[in-house]
């Protein structure tokens, strides 16, 4: 389960209003900021995206100071991008790239965190469901006993 079903519902996957998506400057700039805060030089960026990519260097320093160039005709290419990731540390591209449809990035942590919450949810809904259910046993028992004779009512002694 990778997005819990209440989620996509209310997201702008279901809205019939299209999302801004012209996200040139804002991923050129979430790729600088992982470089720029991350704790790889852009030569280290370079070897870590080509050892994820594997290990040949199809990654140059030329190729990759183009992609962060608004006016340079190649970008970087989608399926670099986890590597990019891996070798920055960071998913902020991603984070860029979900946030016109109203999505984030979340790790296997925080899906479980997402999975727990809703257990716990529905386990608050079950308690609340068979506490209503006891309610009216009580109920039914209460007018049941109350329109019963004397006489009627068998005692567990004899």
């Amino acid at each position: 389960m990778l997005t819990p079903k209440h989620i996509v519902e209310t997201s702008m996957l279901k809205s019939d209003d299209a999302p801004k998506c012209d996200l040139t400057f804002a991923l050129l700039a979430a790729l600088k900021r992982a470089v720029d805060n991350g704790p790889f030089s852009r030569p280290m960026v370079i070897d870590r995206m080509n050892e994820a990519l594997g290990g040949e260097k199809m990654i140059t320093k030329d190729i990759f100071s183009k992609w962060f160039s608004a006016s340079a005709p190649t970008k970087m290419p989608a399926e670099y991008l986890p590597a990019f990731c891996w070798a920055t540390r960071s998913v902020e591209p991603f984070s860029a790239l979900l946030a016109p449809i109203d999505f984030s990035p979340v790790d296997g942590r925080g899906l479980s965190m997402v999975s727990a919450a809703e257990l716990a949810l529905q386990a608050q809904q079950m308690l609340k469901q068979s506490e209503n259910m006891f309610a009216q046993i009580l109920e039914q028992a209460a007018i049941s006993s109350s329109s019963q004779h004397p006489s009627e009512i068998t005692s567990l002694h004899k």
